[in-house]
């Protein structure tokens, strides 16, 4: 008896509310006018005695009323995303990647692409979503960094695409905005096409971590060795820019 007398209740409009034909009142007194058609009167304490204000008030709650009574759509669940066996970048490789995708030296974004796809890695599932977007706007929108080209942004799209893989491209089929994904997928590898730094005209095959870590440490005491005796802030600046450079380019090259 109980449950049956919670289904009725449950059935039967709440204070102050009612179903289609109050807001079919409420409707009309809003298209020509509160004063030309005033709206019902309201069944339950608490509104305005203002006729535009109690009509407004009304609406809203009816509003809210209408969508939390809206029964659910049916939608299918999209397809598990496939497998990568490629193993992930180590931890401290990922955070080096978060700090660039949140916009700490963001032109070291291909570099960093094209050595972890040189070393058999992949980034971080957690990152692809940010990864991709960052690879979007680098197709010369409003939102492009200032250094951004014609070349380098072609090329950074083409290493996000290589370096996201399988569930790269599982990401792109659900979002259009990341379809040059599934371009770059189609258009298959260009030969001999390194149109950004960190990936040579051999492709990233051709990279050896090992040796690029060690051509950034003799920059990083180069530019060192000339800081003991010349000081500025562009100096500084890029001493900053070649230290976390090869911190990122060895946390890479002692993936194992």
């Amino acid at each position: 008896m109980q449950e049956q007398a919670a289904e009725q209740a449950a059935r039967q409009p709440a204070p102050g509310l009612a179903g289609a034909g109050e807001w079919h009142e409420l409707v009309t007194a809003a298209l020509i006018g509160t004063e030309r058609k005033p709206p019902p009167p309201a069944r339950a304490p608490g509104f305005s005695p203002d006729p535009a204000a109690m009509l407004l008030d009304r609406a809203a709650i009816m509003t809210v009323a209408r969508r939390a009574g809206r029964m659910p759509g049916h939608a299918e669940p999209p397809p598990a995303a496939p497998d990568d066996p490629r193993p992930a970048v180590s931890g401290a490789a990922a955070a080096r990647l978060a700090r660039i995708l949140g916009g700490e030296w963001p032109d070291l974004l291909a570099e960093w692409l094209a050595v972890a796809a040189a070393r058999g890695r992949r980034p971080p599932d957690r990152l692809l979503p940010a990864l991709l977007e960052r690879a979007e706007r680098a197709r010369g929108g409003p939102r492009a960094g200032p250094h951004s080209g014609p070349g380098a942004n072609a090329g950074l799209r083409r290493l996000a695409a290589r370096a996201g893989g399988s569930r790269a491209r599982w990401l792109a089929a659900l979002n259009p905005a990341w379809a040059f994904v599934l371009e770059e997928a189609a258009r298959g590898e260009p030969a001999g096409a390194g149109a950004v730094r960190g990936e040579p005209p051999g492709g990233t095959a051709t990279i050896n971590a090992g040796e690029l870590v060690t051509r950034a440490a003799g920059e990083l005491k180069a530019v060192l060795t000339a800081a003991e005796s010349v000081d500025g802030p562009q100096l500084r600046a890029r001493i900053a820019a070649l230290q976390f450079r090869y911190e990122m380019l060895r946390e890479l090259a002692d993936d194992s």
